[in-house]
């Protein structure tokens, strides 16, 4: 029965469908564990959902800040006019603070919104 497949092609096929399900979701979750800022004196280290970006401060122009409604973000742009939001940010007080100060021993512009931030 070519056309019509065997009866025991839906019960494989099914669990075929579920571990590729269950894959899919692993992946998924697995990459949204990755999330994260990380910061040197380097540079800066995006990654996001989908992709991560290296950026060394001599490549960073300008750092800034804003709500998306629910969540504080960090937006980094580089000489090129290209930015790249951090979804993985903080709008903890320190952690913005080093961020700020590491920015601007490197001559990178910073317009935050934060109070700590904008005092100089």
């Amino acid at each position: 029965m070519i056309a019509g497949g065997s009866p025991s092609d839906g019960p494989v096929s099914t669990r075929i469908e579920a571990g590729a399900f269950t894959l899919a979701c692993a992946l998924v979750a697995w990459r949204s564990w990755g999330w994260s800022l990380r910061v040197s004196d380097q540079g800066l280290e995006v990654r996001n959902f989908l992709r991560s970006r290296r950026l060394a401060w001599a490549q960073i122009s300008r750092l800034s800040d804003g709500w998306d409604g629910r969540d504080w973000l960090l937006t980094i742009t580089d000489h090129a006019g290209r930015s790249i939001v951090s979804t993985a940010s903080t709008d903890n007080a320190d952690r913005i603070d080093f961020v700020v100060n590491l920015a601007r021993q490197h001559q990178v512009v910073v317009e935050m919104s934060t109070d700590s931030a904008a005092e100089d």
